[in-house]
């Protein structure tokens, strides 16, 4: 383990601290997204304070989510509404690093390739960091780290 050295998010030190603050993680499938709440529930988990309804479904356009926010229930919804929830609650998030594992998994081939295409201007000003197996998303990013 390293014991010197520094974890810098702009001018801050992260060192022996907490990244939470500043990386919002979506995860692989739906992690962190529950049945037995609303969808608005869903989509502004974790988020303090909650962004209006507007801002919400300004979000949901831009990822192509078609739910109707006033759902009751997720539990309809298919694994690639959820995963294009977990997007936009990503996108709302204020945090200035996006970790994303295999965000599109569930998607159709051409959603894929149409999130990968319009990735810098769904994440404007941030840092996305995104992990998958498929080499045909990798032309869109700045630098690619293969393991």
């Amino acid at each position: 383990a390293a014991t010197t050295g520094k974890v810098r998010v702009g001018e801050t030190d992260h060192r022996g601290g907490d990244l939470h603050d500043v990386v919002h993680v979506v995860a692989q499938g739906d992690g962190d997204w529950f049945a037995e709440r609303t969808l608005r529930a869903n989509l502004t988990y974790g988020l303090d304070p909650p962004p209006s309804d507007a801002l919400v479904r300004t979000q949901m356009q831009r990822f192509e989510m078609r739910s109707d926010l006033s759902l009751e229930s997720v539990e309809p919804l298919s694994g690639g509404e959820v995963q294009r929830g977990l997007l936009v609650r990503a996108a709302l998030s204020p945090k200035s690093i996006v970790l994303m594992d295999e965000p599109v998994s569930m998607l159709d081939p051409e959603g894929q390739r149409q999130f990968y295409a319009s990735l810098k201007v769904l994440f404007p000003e941030r840092t996305v960091l995104v992990i998958t197996h498929h080499a045909e998303h990798l032309t869109c990013f700045d630098h690619v780290l293969r393991l």
